[in-house]
């Protein structure tokens, strides 16, 4: 009985070692039953911007400012933002880069080919963080679904 505790016991913290060291992302999850490309897929509101930890949001989204990015799983993304005097859409691809640590995406008929690509920080069911870097400066795009 004792040796089948142990060995049960040694099981169960191995697991929890190894699944402890499999978190891909610096904020999470540890874990996750859906893949990524299916919690990457949905409508995306920005809900805080931070450039060099400050926070910036209502400077990127005064009042009455909507931004809504809509990604699907096929690899293709719109963004479309709203606010007073109209409305500005955007569309291009996207796909994953550096075994799926970055998420690259190209806006269609932009001048650069290359697209931007963000550090994935976060990416839950209900929670993306984007994290770009441009010299000195950080910026890090926090959004909900």
């Amino acid at each position: 009985m004792k040796t089948t505790t142990k060995v049960l016991l040694s099981i169960a913290v191995i697991c929890g070692i190894a699944i402890a060291s499999c978190k891909k992302y610096e904020e999470g999850p540890a874990m996750s039953l859906r893949s990524k490309k299916s919690r990457l897929a949905g409508e995306w509101s920005i809900d805080k911007i931070y450039v060099n930890g400050t926070d910036v949001t209502s400077s990127f989204l005064p009042s009455g400012t909507t931004y809504k990015t809509t990604i699907d799983k096929g690899g293709s993304w719109t963004s479309v933002m709203t606010n007073s005097t109209g409305s500005t859409t955007d569309k291009g691809t996207w796909e994953f880069v550096d075994k799926k640590e970055n998420l690259k995406m190209v806006t269609t008929g932009s001048a650069d080919a290359d697209g931007d690509t963000s550090v994935i920080i976060k990416l839950k069911n209900k929670e993306l963080w984007l994290e770009q870097k441009s010299g000195s400066n950080t910026t890090r795009t926090q959004m909900k679904q």
